[in-house]
């Protein structure tokens, strides 16, 4: 076999060596391109992957209005935690009636007030006290004693809400109880499940069961309710963003529709 000798000249030697590098360099460019993309788009993704994963982990579970209306939500001091807020509706029962209403901050305490067309208003003012405590008290046309109330929520996380409320009616002289819990069931999909009982000295006045659940953009609520009587709530709200959160609603009560309203939230 024939034995090829590179020639020993210094300058046959460099120009043969620098031919070998270009043509080696020009061969595994587009590998080291493809490769670096490649690391580059594995450590993206992972970064991504994993800061989704914490942000849903830590994102904890959110505060809004349970309309199935047997758990904490209509709790005077509930108010402040839901932000600042426009609302209006029609109400469709014997006397047919709009309500305009608006939450408002003020110097820590949170404003509610409205107004309905049959000349009823609604007056409330709450505030937090620490984390998880919450006191207040609504006064209406119809009952201007007043309700005074507190919430409490020892657990808020991620994977649960949980809170309860006492309220205490001055004009009726009767109290309420009412505790609800919150979780999520997937990223999308979140399960409340409430009950409450109201009673004065002598016997139960109310006892209510509820669930609301959140599947995406749509909230639905469903509530039981009633002593001698059942009483029947369902509603619907769709969240269709930029704050803007229509709803409706109908009672059912022994199998009777005595009311049903379509109303419209817009989150300031």
């Amino acid at each position: 076999m024939k034995n090829v000798m590179l020639s020993k000249n210094p300058a046959t030697s460099g120009a043969l060596e620098c031919a070998n590098n270009a043509r080696m360099r020009k061969h595994f460019r587009p590998c080291r391109v493809a490769n670096r993309f490649l690391y580059a788009s594995l450590l993206v993704g992972t970064i991504m992957i994993a800061s989704t994963r914490m942000a849903f982990a830590q994102e904890k579970v959110k505060l809004y209005p349970n309309y199935s209306f047997q758990g904490v939500f209509g709790n005077p001091a509930l108010f402040t935690d839901l932000g600042d807020w426009g609302y209006m509706s029609y109400n469709m029962s014997k006397e047919p009636s709009a309500t305009f209403q608006i939450s408002n901050q003020f110097r820590g305490v949170q404003l509610n007030g409205s107004y309905t067309s049959n000349d009823s208003w609604m007056a409330n003012g709450s505030m937090g006290i620490g984390g998880s405590l919450n006191v207040g008290a609504t006064f209406t046309s119809d009952n201007k004693n007043g309700v005074v109330g507190m919430t409490y929520r020892p657990i808020h996380t991620g994977k649960n809400m949980t809170q309860a409320g006492a309220q205490f009616d001055l004009g009726s002289k009767t109290a309420k109880l009412a505790a609800e819990t919150r979780f999520p069931v997937s990223k999308s999909m979140e399960l409340t499940v409430s009950g409450n009982v109201s009673f004065d000295n002598n016997e139960v006045k109310n006892q209510g069961f509820g669930l609301q659940w959140v599947i995406g953009k749509f909230r639905n609520s469903f509530g039981l309710s009633g002593i001698g009587k059942t009483v029947v709530d369902i509603a619907e709200q769709v969240n269709l963003g930029n704050g803007i959160l229509p709803d409706g609603g109908v009672k059912i009560e022994n199998g009777k529709v005595t009311g049903s309203w379509l109303g419209i939230l817009k989150l300031f």
